[in-house]
């Protein structure tokens, strides 16, 4: 039995307040398929910025478990820094081209669009493993420290790597059919969101030296 869900976020609030407001004084009908508007154009609108919100969050989590790894668990460079910068650039602008479509695959009905938005959002999966790839090689055989900082970046990654495999099922057009609406779609986002607070938790303790405080590695 699939459930569906309601996720109330400041896009789709803001996504409401603007279409009462052209709806009201307006006299706007965008959405309207009775008056010759077209619903799905509402999805367009919530996730062309829904979906990229995610990697403005991640991509500076990214950046703090980089430098995290290199400084306060493996303590040495990090392997493959020109190639990590590069798959940060990557990921920025394929998530800006029709990636957030993948959110819509059983409500477009273009099979070549619906084909580009799948295929797109595997590719972004190959910067992603790059990042994964780079980490796990920077601590193989490392001085490994353990630290606060560094546990929390490892935790990132043990959950940004379960959550991107999650990830590259969704964009097998007869998978998403299957698991839309389920908790299986709720996991796959739940997982991605821990590893970016995990990220910004290694980034406050590290940057602001609490863990150097007696008491607060088992506060970590």
């Amino acid at each position: 039995m699939q459930h569906q869900f309601t996720f109330y976020s400041p896009t789709s609030i803001n996504c409401w307040a603007s279409n009462g407001f052209s709806r009201k004084e307006l006299g706007a009908k965008l959405f309207n398929a009775a008056a010759g508007g077209n619903p799905v154009l509402w999805q367009h609108i919530f996730w062309f910025f829904g979906h990229p919100e995610v990697y403005i969050l991640v991509l500076p989590a990214m950046g703090l478990v980089s430098e995290l790894i290199q400084r306060a668990a493996a303590r040495r460079r990090l392997y493959g820094y020109m190639a990590v910068a590069l798959s940060s650039m990557a990921i920025a602008f394929l998530s800006a081209f029709t990636v957030w479509m993948h959110h819509m695959l059983t409500a477009i009905f273009n099979e070549p669009i619906r084909i580009l938005a799948s295929s797109m959002t595997m590719a972004i999966a190959l910067p992603s493993g790059i990042k994964v790839f780079n980490w796990t090689v920077s601590l193989y055989n490392s001085r490994l420290r353990i630290t606060t900082p560094g546990l929390l970046a490892l935790g990132f990654v043990v959950l940004f790597l379960v959550g991107g495999i999650t990830g590259v099922f969704l964009p097998q057009v007869p998978i998403d059919y299957a698991v839309n609406g389920t908790y299986f779609i709720v996991g796959h986002f739940h997982y991605m969101v821990g590893a970016i607070l995990i990220a910004l938790l290694g980034g406050l303790f590290y940057y602001f030296h609490i863990s150097r405080e007696g008491g607060t590695m088992k506060l970590g």
